[in-house]
C-alpha cells in the first residue's frame, strides 16, 4: 500500500499534476475580463516559480494573494505591452499586405522591433511577480535581463510562443489537443519557463539579501 501513501512518488506526482490543472484553470478564469490578464500572469508566475523550485505552499491562496498584490502594477504593464503589441501587429499587417512597397530595411527593422518586444514580454511578468519595483524599472529590467542572458531568453521565448506557433503552423494538432491546452498548457509552460527563470533570478535574490544584511549592520 506504500505505492498509494501520501508520501509516495506516485501520490506526489498526482498532487503535482492536480496543482498544474488548478493553476491553469484559475489563470484562464482570471484572464477572462481581459484587463486582468497582467495580474493573472503575475500571479501565475508567482506560483509557477515556487512549484519549479519545489516550494510547496499551495496554489489557490498564493495565486489570489499575488493577484491582489500585483493587480495595479501588473495591469499597467499589461496595457503598455498590449498597446505596443497592437501597434507592432498593425505595422506588420500593413507591410505584409503591401510587401512590394516597402524596402527590405523597413522589414528588417520591424523584425528587430518585434524581437525586442518579445524579449521584454518574456521577462516582465516574472519580474513583477518576484521583485518589488516601479512599473518603469520593471519594464526596463525586463529588457536588461533579457539581453544579458540571450540563451535563456531564447529558450523561454520559444516556450512562451509554443501555443501561438502550434496554432499558426500546426492548427490541426493544436485543435486536437485543445483540451490539453485548456487544462494544463499555460501553467505547464509557465513552470517549464520558471525552471530557467529561477536560475537567472536566484543570484539577484542572493545579491539583494546580501545588500540588505549589509545595510542592517
Amino acid at each position: 500500500m506504500k505505492f498509494f501513501s501520501i508520501d509516495s512518488p506516485f501520490s506526489r506526482a498526482l498532487s503535482f499534476i492536480g496543482d498544474i490543472l488548478i493553476l491553469n484553470i484559475i489563470f484562464l478564469v482570471c484572464c477572462i475580463p481581459g484587463v486582468t490578464a497582467g495580474a493573472s500572469a503575475a500571479a501565475l508566475y508567482t506560483v509557477a516559480m515556487r512549484m519549479a523550485a519545489k516550494d510547496d505552499r499551495g496554489v489557490v491562496k498564493p495565486f489570489f494573494r499575488a493577484f491582489a498584490q500585483n493587480f495595479k502594477k501588473a495591469t499597467v504593464i499589461w496595457l503598455i505591452f498590449l498597446l505596443a503589441g497592437a501597434v507592432i501587429a498593425y505595422g506588420i499587417m500593413v507591410i505584409y499586405l503591401n510587401s512590394a512597397q516597402f524596402p527590405w530595411i523597413i522589414k528588417a527593422v520591424y523584425v528587430l522591433v518585434t524581437f525586442v518586444y518579445f524579449v521584454g514580454l518574456s521577462w516582465v511578468f516574472p519580474l513583477q511577480a518576484k521583485f518589488e519595483n516601479t512599473v518603469k524599472m520593471t519594464i526596463k529590467n525586463s529588457f536588461i535581463i533579457g539581453f544579458s542572458h540571450p540563451g535563456k531568453t531564447v529558450v523561454i521565448m520559444i516556450l512562451m510562443l509554443v501555443p501561438a506557433i502550434t496554432a499558426l503552423f500546426f492548427t490541426y494538432y493544436f485543435l486536437a489537443g485543445g483540451f490539453v491546452w485548456l487544462m494544463f498548457g499555460f501553467s505547464g509552460i509557465a513552470i517549464l519557463r520558471s525552471m530557467v527563470i529561477n536560475k537567472v533570478f536566484q543570484p539577484l535574490i542572493e545579491k539583494n539579501e546580501a545588500e540588505n544584511d549589509t545595510e542592517s549592520l
